[in-house]
């Protein structure tokens, strides 16, 4: 299905099913609808038992320009988000009303956007796959540290870049989330985090909520 609210399109995919499922949002989704096919791997992996059922809605980022103003800021794509799409998908289809059964997840700039979704969002989304997201291009962990008591990121798997390293860092102190990376290292036990440490050679930054 697809829908233009605020300015912002976007593609819903629904699966069948007579309960509410858990809601997966993606940013640049123009690429999961369109070359990727995500509707239809998600088709096969749920008739496959792979999966279970779950909607998920694609965010279209336009192009360079617009995601570049529009995604990965305070602001933009991120607040019509929360504000319109978010309550307009969960009173259209059958998806969970709960931040903890929703989840959003994008690389580059729309992992940034991840972040602040999370951290503005007030717990109706409580979970984020960030990919390499660019903490380089704004300090998102004072906004992060102040959602805190809504949602507490696990780990930070950082990249080998210095950037990548020095932005995990300063989230990490500041938000007491687990760092994995060649030079940080966060005692993790102490504080109940629970994350596995997979070294690889990439260039990539992953933050997983």
């Amino acid at each position: 299905d697809e829908h233009v609210v605020d300015g912002v399109r976007y593609w819903v995919y629904a699966p069948e099913t007579s309960e509410n499922t858990p809601l997966l949002i993606l940013f640049d989704g123009q690429h999961w609808n369109g070359p990727l096919n995500l509707p239809r791997q998600l088709d096969a992996a749920i008739r496959s038992g792979a999966l279970p059922p779950v909607h998920v809605v694609m965010l279209d980022s336009r192009d360079v320009e617009h995601r570049w103003e529009n995604v990965g800021v305070p602001g933009g794509q991120v607040d019509v988000l929360i504000d319109a799409i978010l309550p307009h998908v969960r009173a259209t289809y059958r998806v969970s009303p709960s931040g903890e059964d929703t989840i959003i997840s994008g690389a580059s700039i729309g992992g940034l956007a991840c972040l602040w979704a999370l951290a503005l969002s007030d717990g109706e989304i409580g979970h984020a796959i960030a990919q390499s997201p660019s903490l380089w291009r704004f300090d998102i962990a004072d906004a992060l540290s102040a959602a805190a008591a809504l949602v507490q990121p696990d780990a930070v798997l950082a990249s080998h870049s210095v950037e990548g390293r020095e932005a995990a860092a300063r989230y990490a102190v500041r938000s007491r989330s687990g760092v994995i990376a060649d030079a940080i290292a966060v005692d993790r036990d102490s504080q109940g985090v629970t994350a596995t440490n997979s070294a690889y050679g990439g260039a990539y930054t992953v933050v997983a909520a």
